[in-house]
């Protein structure tokens, strides 16, 4: 199996929903602390994983590659949008249970909000404490739907050095994973890994990057097996080796230089 440009297109997601919100807030939230609780990520606009400008901007085949195994990793904040409760949701103390994917832990409190939209009918998002890590989800509930579909799971420990999140399947409510993703800090670095099965391959994309540099790297591997591996430093100059089907065995390496 060689390498192959066109398998950076399958593992690209594309997340982004705009919401509208309805009603006025009318609850009080539980004094839990959960009022401040929130994924690190939600805010990041320019994905978790930001290379330098020299890599983002580069011609480069293989740094091309690299930016599009970063856009796969950073699907994840494109999934976001559900985690910012928008102006005018409706906050409650009451748990949400969804049909599908799994829900957090029944004996603790809850904040809730939840809004209207358009499309999906109705959206909610839930936030709850468990030991040292937050959890928050998020729900659809379609206008023909009496019930609350998991769209997204994410857990976070409370120091924000590491996470995992899942990103369900709402058709027919079955549940199904979609994507998941994980994600650890240490000593300036984070690592975020998205694992999925969408096409039979167990594919995992893996990146690392210093968060004060932004030199890093990205690895691509199905059923266990590497398949790429591209490294970048601070100014965007980077190198690359490409392995055949059983991870070992060299089919292409080189090098670039930013512009």
């Amino acid at each position: 199996m060689k390498f192959n440009l066109t398998r950076i297109v399958l593992f690209s997601a594309l997340f982004a929903m705009a919401f509208s919100c309805s009603e006025d807030d009318d609850a009080t939230s539980p004094d839990t602390g959960l009022n401040q609780a929130s994924l690190s990520f939600a805010s990041d606009k320019d994905g978790a994983i930001t290379p330098p400008s020299g890599l983002a901007s580069s011609q480069d085949e293989h740094a091309i590659i690299a930016n599009g195994y970063i856009a796969s990793v950073n699907s994840m904040t494109n999934a976001l949008a559900l985690f910012t409760p928008p102006s005018g949701a409706v906050k409650s103390s009451a748990k949400i249970t969804a049909a599908n994917g799994r829900v957090a832990a029944g004996d603790t409190d809850y904040l809730v909000y939840t809004w209207s939209d358009a499309t999906h009918g109705s959206v909610a998002y839930q936030v709850s404490s468990e030991s040292d890590k937050w959890v928050f989800e998020t729900f659809i509930k379609p206008d023909h739907s009496s019930s609350w579909l998991a769209y997204a799971y994410a857990e976070e420990k409370k120091d924000r050095s590491e996470g995992t999140m899942k990103i369900f399947s709402t058709v027919g409510g079955d549940g199904d994973v979609l994507h998941n993703y994980t994600w650890k800090r240490a000593n300036l670095s984070l690592t975020l890994v998205l694992t999925e099965s969408l096409t039979g391959e167990n594919v995992a994309i893996t990146s690392a990057i210093n968060e004060k540099t932004a030199a890093g790297t990205v690895a691509y591997a199905t059923d266990g097996i590497l398949f790429a591996n591209i490294e970048w430093d601070a100014k965007g100059n980077g190198s690359w080796v490409m392995y055949e089907e059983d991870g070992k065995a060299i089919v292409d390496q080189g090098t670039w230089t930013a512009k």
